[in-house]
């Protein structure tokens, strides 16, 4: 998922292919997102052109139009859920640098949401680890998930949520992605239909809680497979980032210790989520 931050690109698809060495993968394709100014042309086609460079047998998709995060995600879902048929797709965004382990960890949560199908959404970049205070390097259990920047989804929970996630999409039918802070009301009214309180707009939280509305969770390894890169973008300012603490991020481990979880972490997690997005008791 990519739109006019080639230099941010250029530093994912590093590491996408050095993870891709380690774990061979499937169908690589990118989803550009269409400029907001004239400004914006000459970046998404150097983006275009960065990742013909490294995956030249890639498939393309380049909107003619701004979409916004929202509208280029739920293309990207369609195509791989809806027309391929996939059970599970892996989605990253421009601003993650993986590890050459990362893949591999998340096809080992690929194996949890066969056990444990409630598992929607997994990633392997321990962003609660370290936003929360609590470096677990050594621990093998999974947590919560907040950003979706490079994750493993499941079809079953794509299904599942995608009638609320039409009503989501919707409110966007006057006002850009954005400029979604003009229809706060009307996002959060929804969100409040769903059971949450969350004060926060982004298409993120609103997978999130269309989530844990059916009972599925998101699970983040405890151990830096990844870590973030986006100081400049949609949700990010260079403030924002520094006071969240990415610059402190672990240095990245070769291989993923074994992922593990039970049904019953399964179910605190669940609880976990509820508390985190304010669901009503």
């Amino acid at each position: 998922m990519a739109f006019n931050r080639p230099h941010y690109l250029k530093q994912f698809l590093d590491s996408l292919v050095e993870a891709t060495k380690v774990t061979p993968v499937g169908e690589i394709s990118i989803f550009l997102d269409g400029q907001r100014k004239d400004a914006d042309i000459p970046l998404v086609d150097e983006c275009e052109l960065i990742f013909k460079s490294y995956f030249p047998n890639g498939k393309i998709f380049k909107s003619e139009t701004n979409l916004g995060i929202a509208m280029n995600y739920d293309r990207a879902e369609k195509y791989v859920f809806e027309e391929l048929g996939a059970d599970y797709a892996y989605f990253f965004e421009d601003d993650l640098v993986i590890g050459p382990g990362y893949i591999e960890a998340l096809n080992q949560i690929l194996e949890l949401m066969k056990l444990h199908p409630q598992i929607a959404y997994g990633a392997a970049y321990g962003e609660s680890s370290y936003m929360n205070g609590v470096r677990s390097k050594n621990s093998h259990s999974l947590d919560t998930l907040g950003h979706q920047w490079g994750y493993i989804a499941s079809k079953v929970s794509h299904d599942e949520i995608k009638a609320d996630l039409a009503e989501y999409k919707k409110l966007f039918s006057e006002v850009s992605y954005s400029e979604k802070e003009i229809i706060r009301d009307e996002i959060q009214s929804l969100f409040r239909e769903w059971g949450s309180d969350f004060d926060e707009l982004s298409q993120d939280c609103a997978k999130a809680i269309s989530l844990i509305k059916h009972g599925y969770i998101k699970v983040n390894t405890n151990f830096n497979l990844g870590y973030y890169i986006g100081a400049i973008g949609e949700h990010m300012t260079q403030d924002k980032f520094d006071l969240a603490g990415f610059e402190s991020t672990d240095e990245l481990k070769f291989a993923p210790c074994q992922v593990t979880t039970d049904g019953n972490a399964v179910n605190r997690l669940l609880e976990h989520l509820k508390h985190i997005y304010r669901f009503n008791k």
